[in-house]
């Protein structure tokens, strides 16, 4: 037989070994990232979204959802946190030091985020007062 052939045989019996196994399951990634697509306006199913992205390897698609998560609810400390430190550790410290501004000016009194934010800004030689 020549390798086409056999290379076809192959081929045929994988599909078919595939096709006796059945359906695969969607991951739970995959299906968290169905049910928020499926609800945009909701910003702790983005934010849970993001936390999945994050845990799956992908930061830049975690961004994402937190940031639409973020223009849900603008106010919500726990996705400010998430950005900020998201950004600290892509070693986007502007962009981390934006968002520890703008957490802060939302707690002023927090003393454990003052002391995150300082250790940045220390790391990092960059200034971290209120815009």
């Amino acid at each position: 037989m020549t390798r086409a052939l056999w290379g076809m045989l192959i081929g045929l019996w994988w599909c078919g070994l595939a096709a006796a196994q059945g359906p695969v399951a969607p991951s739970p990634l995959a299906q968290l990232a169905a049910q928020a697509a499926a609800n945009p306006r909701d910003a702790n199913l983005q934010y849970r979204l993001g936390r999945a992205w994050e845990a799956a390897g992908n930061p830049q698609a975690a961004l994402r959802a937190y940031f639409q998560a973020q223009l849900l609810s603008p106010s919500d400390a726990k996705i400010l946190v998430t950005l900020a430190r998201t950004y600290a550790r892509l070693g986007e410290y502007e962009r981390a030091a934006f968002w520890y501004r703008k957490l802060l000016l939302l707690r002023p009194g927090d003393e454990k985020l003052s002391l995150e934010a300082a250790n940045l800004a220390l790391a990092n030689q960059q200034p971290l007062q209120a815009e």
